[in-house]
């Protein structure tokens, strides 16, 4: 299949994306956009990855073809159970798909290493390598910046090594014909594969897809890339004129641009956008976003507050600053695959906290790592079941920190703390005062006493329903949690004037008197409640 064949195959399958650039020279390959896209708009689907399955923590538990990682699954007893499914027709459809090639694969690796598992890589590579005569020319399109894997020596030693061990478990000659191959798969492997990382819901695993691997990275983004089991979707963040290229985030792009360029380190390039080159922090950034307009619907400081955010000041551009601040970010790193004692978690929250102090003063909370440092508060305070306090810091995240860092509010960072807020709002509403005060915050059960939560809560749900098929999809498992809690909301008898005005208010934001019950009955309480946040993290942390 010629390169223009394989263009063609991208258009008729995905009609709003083109492939720009030639393989090979500097410049690369892009994805341009065939049409305009507006902010939320569904560019492209990916529902045929070259390879997808689950990473060897969740293998047990998840299903390896539809990657539904909440059902019930079963093992193929071909291969001992290594590879697990959720019914029949997965089974069936991964046994055509490649497990017919892979099931003897797995019963060689248990007889040579007593595990049912092969690292990521490893598996990518024997998957392409068992089906090579249908997967070479779609593998072959795509860039391996195998010269640059090469200077890195060993990393390029521990890549002959996986090598090798595909080439074994795949069957094939060991020779360096096979070598030689194999060595330039994994590079592309490495270069083009997505991590299907989902923090709130802890799925993980590799997505490999050779047309969706050309979009080009930015730390500031036009589109994103968002999962759900065995589709990707391609979803522009920002207006796209027709022609333009279509750029996405590698990385967490909020981070110091020191820590987001050792990020890139193995895509072989140095960033040049906007926000690396002139070392923009996340409230310029947000200044100039195109979308902050569109945050007339949501909780936010307020559209004008986000177009003349706080953080400007030059001696935040001071390399001395700069400094300080990636000096914070290093010591508030810390080994994530640990498990640590909830007393850990406390001291390790604690020493985070006194690290920001700098950050705090200067009140930068959108700043890595203080936001992170916010979020984990929540948690934390989560864990001890006092919902009164993980109630106001994580209106405050969702008021100082998210907005800034995320500016489009149909970003799914933000809309599941707002579902997160929307939880601890049926803890914190219960009839039981004399229980909840036990650990309340003497201000913030104030707060709560004079609140219409139950307005608070419906509000909350509204948001993320309108929201969250522009930030993800509709089969997003938080779109139907809140669609569920929404309908339980709308059931209560006696609550038919709130929900109107709620509802009108989301189909139009700027209606006079529909804007001033969201504000009166929800968005000054959240106002309030994220007031008391600072005071209550200085006392317990401080």
């Amino acid at each position: 299949m010629a390169a223009s064949q394989v263009d063609q195959r991208i258009q008729e399958k995905h009609p709003g994306i083109a492939v720009h650039g030639t393989k090979g020279v500097r410049s690369g390959r892009s994805l341009r956009a065939t049409r305009d896209f507006q902010p939320g708009d569904l560019i492209a689907e990916f529902d045929n990855p070259l390879a997808a399955f689950p990473d060897a923590a969740r293998a047990s538990t998840t299903c390896h073809h539809c990657l539904d990682q909440n059902a019930k699954v079963f093992g193929c007893m071909g291969c001992e159970k290594a590879v697990k499914y959720c019914s029949s027709e997965c089974q069936r459809a991964n046994w055509k798909l490649v497990h017919s090639k892979e099931c003897k694969v797995f019963r060689k690796v248990q007889t040579a290493v007593g595990k049912d598992w092969l690292p990521t890589p490893v598996r990518t590579l024997v998957q392409l390598l068992v089906r090579w005569a249908e997967v070479q020319q779609l593998v072959s399109q795509l860039e391996g910046n195998e010269d640059r894997f090469k200077e890195r020596k060993q990393l390029w030693e521990d890549m002959k090594l996986q090598a090798y061990a595909g080439i074994h478990y795949a069957g094939r000659k060991e020779d360096d014909a096979n070598l030689f191959l194999s060595l330039d798969v994994l590079c592309k492997i490495q270069t083009n594969s997505f991590d299907r990382f989902d923090a709130d819901t802890g799925a993980s695993g590799t997505f490999l897809d050779p047309v969706l691997a050309m979009a080009n990275h930015s730390c500031v983004p036009n589109a994103v890339v968002l999962f759900w089991r065995r589709k990707a979707y391609l979803r522009a963040e920002m207006p796209i004129k027709q022609g333009s290229e279509i750029s996405i985030s590698y990385i967490d792009y909020t981070k110091p641009v020191r820590f987001r360029q050792e990020d890139l380190w193995l895509y072989h390039f140095t960033c040049k956008c906007p926000r690396c080159k002139d070392d923009l922090n996340v409230y310029e950034v947000c200044r100039d976003s195109s979308v902050v307009p569109l945050n007339d619907l949501t909780l936010s400081p307020g559209v004008e507050k986000l177009l003349y955010p706080p953080g400007e000041a030059d001696r935040f551009k001071q390399k001395s600053w700069r400094s300080k601040v990636e000096a914070i970010y290093e010591d508030c790193q810390h080994d994530r695959s640990a498990k640590p004692t909830f007393e850990e978690r406390f001291a390790m929250l604690r020493a985070n906290w006194q690290s920001c102090k700098p950050l705090v003063d200067a009140q930068l909370w959108a700043w890595q790592p203080l936001a992170q440092t916010l979020q984990g508060a929540t948690l934390y305070y989560l864990g001890m079941e006092n919902h009164t306090r993980a109630l106001s810091t994580a209106c405050f995240t969702a008021l100082h920190c998210d907005p800034y860092q995320y500016v489009a509010p149909f970003k799914t960072f933000r809309l599941t703390g707002l579902m997160l807020i929307a939880k601890i709002l049926t803890q914190t509403s219960v009839p039981d005062r004399e229980e909840l005060a036990k650990t309340a915050h003497p201000e913030i059960l104030a707060i709560l006493d004079r609140s219409d939560q139950a307005s608070m809560l419906h509000a909350i749900l509204l948001i993320v329903v309108n929201n969250a098929p522009k930030g993800h999809s509709d089969d997003w498992e938080v779109l139907h949690e809140a669609k569920t809690m929404l309908s339980g909301i709308e059931s209560i008898e006696g609550r038919e004037d709130e929900s109107m005005l709620l509802r009108r208010w989301v189909k139009n934001p700027e209606n006079h008197a529909d804007k001033a019950f969201f504000q009166e009955r929800v968005l000054r309480p959240i106002e309030s409640l994220a007031k008391v946040a600072p005071e209550i993290l200085r006392a317990d942390l401080s």
